[in-house]
């Protein structure tokens, strides 16, 4: 009798963080970093503050590789998980991250999908 494959889905978590100013991002399953993340379909995709943070992601221009379009968090809270759609693409979108209730910085990470 052959024996099935166990299916498994990668799920992505993207911790942010700010040093000196500027956003970094922590990618886990990989334990990278980076302003890109390589993902598949049907893998999941979610956003976690590092720090006192408060953040919103925003996917416009280019599309979004989710049903979603806007995903947030802060401090204790992660964002919604995403489950990333069919269709090979680069997928930038909009970091916008504040510390501590002050002044929000803006980044253009991206999303691609292989």
């Amino acid at each position: 009798m052959a024996r099935k494959k166990k299916f498994t889905t990668t799920r992505h978590t993207i911790r942010i963080r700010v040093e000196g100013g500027v956003i970094h991002y922590d990618l886990s399953p990989n334990d990278d970093q980076g302003k890109s993340v390589k993902v598949h379909a049907g893998e999941t995709v979610k956003w976690k503050a590092s720090g006192n943070l408060s953040f919103i992601i925003l996917f416009a221009k280019a599309g979004t590789p989710f049903a979603e379009l806007l995903f947030g968090g802060s401090t204790g809270q992660d964002s919604q998980t995403a489950i990333v759609q069919p269709g090979k693409a680069h997928f930038p979108y909009f970091a916008l991250v504040s510390v501590n209730g002050g002044a929000t910085l803006v980044d253009d990470p991206e999303i691609i999908v292989t």
